[in-house]
């Protein structure tokens, strides 16, 4: 479903794989992630740039940020202050941790405490014109009629209703 809705949203943008190769924005923030990310994207995105790369990638992230990080669990974090117990560096001189790594950890707890956005929302707003909106208003729509249709409890555990997602931080 959220492959199908990215499938949607670009080709509502560009008419054909031409079209999406001429994007300069596009390509640029490719390459960006290309280099940026250990092992790149080239087995999702392929080359050259194409309607159903681009359409691969938007779905991995949105899946990425919504369902797999439900299923790792953003909850383990709540342990993370206790770093005279469970240290997240050892030094062969056994001195303590910086300060700085304290805070960061500190920082990330609160980031991961916060209230996220619920993927069961109308994110039109985000949009760029009225067939964006359209295509996000239908996307709603066919999360809430997955949501319905799953059995409550869900039938196995590793099923996660989408009523439970959040559109995660780290997006």
């Amino acid at each position: 479903m959220l492959h199908a809705h990215a499938e949607r949203y670009v080709g509502a943008y560009y008419a054909d794989d031409a079209a999406v190769a001429r994007d300069e924005k596009i390509r640029s923030w490719l390459d960006a992630l290309d280099r940026l990310i250990p092992n790149g994207i080239g087995e999702i995105a392929a080359k050259p740039v194409n309607r159903v790369g681009i359409a691969r990638l938007i779905g991995a992230f949105i899946y990425m940020a919504t369902v797999q990080h439900e299923v790792v669990g953003s909850g383990v974090w709540s342990y993370q202050l206790w770093t005279d117990r469970i240290p997240v560096r050892m030094y062969r001189n056994a001195q303590r941790e910086p300060l700085d790594v304290y805070q960061r950890l500190v920082n990330a707890n609160f980031n991961l405490n916060v209230h996220r956005a619920p993927l069961l929302q109308d994110f039109a707003y985000l949009a760029l014109d009225r067939a964006g909106r359209d295509l996000f208003t239908r996307f709603l729509r066919e999360l809430q009629t997955l949501n319905t249709a799953m059995p409550q409890p869900p039938h196995a555990p590793w099923w996660i209703r989408p009523e439970i997602l959040k559109a995660n931080i780290n997006a």
